[in-house]
């Protein structure tokens, strides 16, 4: 019986660490080196911001942000920042994008023009869709993400999330 409970335990150990391996991953330090790193990938930078009080925000990064396939896709193709809106960093790059609503998800170029700009709470699937649409107008195929062509009923969506039906046509 100890085996089986050591063999148990380690097999959740591992099951957790490649779960963790698998979230997004976000830059969190000065936006000027998550820029320097867009120049030098050229990868257009994807911003997220948030906030601790925002309860949309958290949902996104427990659920959709955890989702391996939005883990897979933001992991490769951007450069992924996340900005906290309560300190002071954060309120600057929110200021210099005119941000004033959370959660809102950015796609800028390297050149730090914005270039999509997607609002609110989305399930995994049609936050998908979204970042495709979006990213369809940045300086880089768009046709290497998951799913590129699955821009249907985007509008609809889009319309359903800022009337508050959480991404959900």
């Amino acid at each position: 019986k100890k085996l089986f409970f050591v063999a148990f335990l380690a097999f959740n150990s591992l099951q957790v660490f490649s779960q963790n391996q698998n979230i997004t991953s976000f830059y969190e330090g000065p936006f000027e080196d998550v820029v320097i790193e867009a120049k030098k990938s050229k990868k257009p930078i994807f911003i997220d911001f948030s906030a601790t009080w925002c309860a949309p925000c958290m949902k996104m990064e427990q659920e959709t942000f955890a989702n391996l396939n939005i883990a897979d896709m933001l992991n490769k193709e951007f450069i992924a920042y996340k900005v906290d809106v309560d300190g002071f960093e954060g309120m600057a790059v929110a200021q210099k994008y005119n941000v004033n609503e959370y959660p809102t998800y950015l796609i800028v170029d390297s050149k730090t023009n914005k270039i999509g700009t997607i609002k609110g709470f989305y399930y995994a699937e049609q936050f998908m869709k979204e970042i495709t649409i979006e990213a369809g107008r940045a300086e880089f195929d768009p046709e290497m993400l998951p799913q590129a062509g699955a821009r249907a009923g985007g509008e609809q969506a889009r319309h359903a999330a800022v009337s508050g039906h959480e991404g959900m046509a």
